[in-house]
């Protein structure tokens, strides 16, 4: 049974059997002190999970812009009765739409989408709360979507964004600049290539070895060479 079949049949009873109880709200009111606390009036934030739609009417009562997403159809029909913008997608196709299918893509608000190009910019924030990423078979797939709606702040509006992530794939695959810290001196700044061959990278992160070695080591063992440490984009910058 998938995660979306469950769901559905959760849909109709879900807030009656957990979010209006007094352990869910005394749980979800410790979650709004947070949003509330990140969020403002006039920002975008996308929740993932969203289900019945409970977050989203408390930020979207807070002036903030929400669209929300879900895999169960049913919990995403509970949210769209009560007001929110919400819509079927699993959270491993987040940003998979482009500009040109004729529907508007999630890293953008959608329904403004003119002649192919989307108009405005992307998401302040994201949301997924209760359980829902724990419902997800491929959550590196999650962060790869995630980090495509990063690259495009930065291809398609000239944003700079700072990223502080330990996923080397995430990093080296988003960012353009990328600073190394090690226990919280900086040891490294450069392109991607640079910082994966930098001997202090190497020594700080895969022992004294290197990179060189570690590659043949890798290769007479057939086992593929370890990769590197940072973060950044044409516009987003990182840290590790």
């Amino acid at each position: 049974m998938t995660p979306a079949t469950v769901f559905d049949r959760m849909a109709a009873d879900y807030d009656a059997q957990w979010t209006t109880t007094e352990v869910g709200r005394a749980q979800r009111d410790q979650v709004w002190r947070i949003l509330d606390a990140i969020f403002r009036r006039g920002e975008r934030v996308l929740d993932i999970g969203c289900g019945t739609g409970e977050d989203a009417l408390h930020l979207m009562a807070r002036g903030v812009e929400v669209r929300a997403v879900d895999v169960s159809p049913g919990m995403v029909a509970m949210a769209q009765s009560r007001g929110v913008a919400a819509e079927v997608r699993c959270a491993e196709e987040l940003g998979d739409v482009d500009s040109g299918t004729g529907r508007a893509s999630l890293a953008y608000p959608l329904g403004k989408a003119d002649a192919g190009r989307i108009a405005c910019p992307t998401f302040d924030g994201a949301i997924s709360n209760f359980g829902a990423l724990n419902c997800v078979a491929d959550l590196p797939a999650v962060g790869r979507e995630l980090a495509r709606v990063v690259r495009r702040l930065a291809d398609d509006w000239g944003m700079a964004i700072l990223v502080v992530e330990h996923d080397m794939n995430f990093v080296m695959g988003v960012c353009d600049q990328v600073i190394v810290l090690d226990f919280g001196k900086l040891i490294s700044a450069g392109s991607p290539e640079h910082v994966r061959n930098d001997p202090a990278v190497v020594a700080a992160y895969l022992g004294t070895e290197t990179d060189e070695q570690l590659e043949a080591e890798s290769l007479d063992a057939s086992e593929s060479s370890p990769a590197s440490v940072g973060a950044s984009v044409p516009g987003v910058g990182g840290a590790s």
